[in-house]
């Protein structure tokens, strides 16, 4: 009878886990005849603000763009319910490229590349609009070469804080940069005007890119990217183990560096974005090669390449690791966070296994997971590229890719592009998991709060009942029995495990349940 009784608890959890299907509320593909892309993807409260490039004609809304020669860039902006308001094209003969876009106080920030300059080269720009589309300023960064924007963060201040790399010279704001190399890395802080405050730079003699930068609560700034061979930052130098590898540097607000943490291995690693949960935990993803070591810590990919994400403290120490991969090329793409869970945005190329589900063929996924790395959920969107992703203060994710050059699965529903090639499209995705409550109550006769929690939970019932918590696998972690008549229990939970765990209220009647995040 008592495996009886747990096999119907487990049976119950992980029929709840799988209630919570991801669903795409609304999709919108924009495109023409030629390929098209979105790039980077931004949200305030109400709407959303997505980039991308097109070639010759797109429509996107009820705009008809044509490019003025080779590929152009837009922003679009749509409404939460996926209603288009306006869209704006910037470009000229050359190659254009938005790289970031990020919504900050009523400002709409957008950085990244173009090609006007001398044949061979590009340069880039850092733009400031209103939320309708408006201009405030634009900077364009001067050099020689070829150098671009890839990553943009604010502060509470509306301070700008922009990176990205350079190969030979780069004049800003009043300093030059000369690289040592082949391309270095730069970060500069501009004020809410566009004038720049300071300038770092890093790198050595091979290609050294930086991709993603997030701040937290005290505006420290943590920076990530890859460096090949050798790359100083300020007094210190790092060694890569391989062709290339992934460095974390975190600076104070003037710029001054804190620490370096590298991670590499024999066939390459890269990191693609760094972000930081409102709980001050550090998240990084990337992909890699072979055997590739963070710290004392390694991990081996199942194929060419897997992709990997991973938790720091704020101090650099790694707390956890997980990879994921196919015996194909995986790449990573994207990472946002809200309250409780994180969003993982990620292209396998090829068949490949997520919590006992083997999804086959090359697969563009968005995975959810607890704060300690366990795989909640996941969506497919696409199978052919990376997708951008962003995510608002209610919780509500926004995807911005491109879909092609076949029909592709979407959800539950496949999309075709306009031609035999690429379509952008932007999508607002559910994954239902609004039901994480400050409490989890029961019917009126049980509640369990605080919901999250880290040390102790309080139980309260009035009813004669069995109180069974489970994790995400369904396997029991702790039983209560409560007498009818109302009584309350502290329950110490420090041991557990972070992550989601399923709690179950088992009475004479009825078996129900809910769920609680353990941070």
């Amino acid at each position: 009878m008592k495996n009886l009784k747990l096999t119907v608890l487990l049976l119950l959890a992980l029929n709840f886990v799988n209630a919570q299907n991801p669903e795409i509320e609304w999709i919108k593909q924009d495109g023409g005849n030629s390929d098209d892309f979105g790039t980077s993807i931004t949200t305030d409260e109400n709407y959303v603000y997505s980039t991308g490039v097109f070639y010759d004609t797109c429509f996107i809304g009820d705009t008809v763009l044509i490019s003025n020669g080779s590929y152009d860039t837009y922003i679009s902006k749509y409404d939460k319910k996926g209603n288009f308001i306006w869209v704006k094209q910037f470009g000229g003969t050359e190659y254009d490229r938005c790289t970031q876009v990020l919504h900050n106080n009523g400002h709409i920030l957008m950085t990244g590349f173009f090609g006007d300059t001398h044949p061979g080269q590009t340069g880039f720009f850092l733009l400031d609009m209103d939320i309708n589309g408006a201009i405030n300023w634009i900077k364009e960064i001067e050099g020689q070469e070829s150098y671009y924007g890839s990553a943009l963060a604010t502060d509470a201040w509306d301070n700008i804080y922009l990176s990205g790399c350079f190969e030979d010279t780069l004049s800003i704001g009043g300093f030059t940069l000369i690289s040592k190399g082949e391309y270095d890395i730069f970060i500069t802080k501009l004020d809410d005007t566009g004038n720049v405050i300071w300038v770092n730079q890093a790198g050595g003699v091979g290609e050294d890119i930086s991709t993603s930068i997030t701040l937290d609560k005290s505006d420290n700034i943590y920076l990530t990217g890859s460096f090949e061979d050798t790359a100083t930052f300020m007094d210190t130098t790092i060694t890569s183990l391989g062709y290339q590898d992934i460095f974390i540097v975190k600076y104070n607000s003037s710029g001054e560096k804190i620490w370096l943490k590298k991670a590499g291995g024999d066939w390459g690693a890269r990191a693609s974005s760094i972000t930081i949960n409102k709980s001050g935990q550090l998240f990084l993803a990337g992909v890699f090669g072979g055997t590739t070591y963070f710290g004392n810590d390694s991990l081996v990919s199942n194929g060419m390449r897997d992709i990997f994400l991973a938790r720091y403290n704020l101090s650099g120490t790694l707390q956890w690791i997980d990879n994921w991969g196919s015996e194909e090329h995986d790449s990573s793409s994207d990472l946002v966070t809200d309250n409780d869970f994180i969003y993982f945005s990620c292209r396998f190329g090829g068949e490949t296994t997520l919590n006992d589900t083997t999804l086959t063929g090359s697969t563009a996924q968005i995975i959810q997971l607890s704060f300690a790395g366990e795989i909640v959920d996941y969506i497919q969107l696409g199978g052919y590229y990376r997708n951008k992703c962003t995510i608002n203060n209610s919780s509500a994710l926004f995807v911005t890719g491109a879909l092609g050059p076949w029909p592709d699965l979407f959800g539950d529903t496949i999309l075709s592009p306009s031609w035999y090639g690429y379509d952008a499209f932007i999508s607002r995705i559910n994954y239902g998991h609004t039901g994480i409550e400050e409490s989890v109550v029961f019917d009126q006769h049980l509640k369990i709060y605080p919901n999250p929690a880290s040390t102790y939970i309080n139980i309260e019932s009035n009813e004669g009942a069995v109180v069974s918590i489970l994790n995400i696998n369904g396997q029991l972690i702790k039983q209560y029995s409560f007498v009818k008549g109302l009584s309350e229990r502290s329950i110490d939970i420090s041991s557990f495990p972070p992550g989601l765990y399923i709690v179950t209220l088992q009475t004479k009647n009825t078996i129900l349940s809910g769920k609680m995040i353990k941070h």
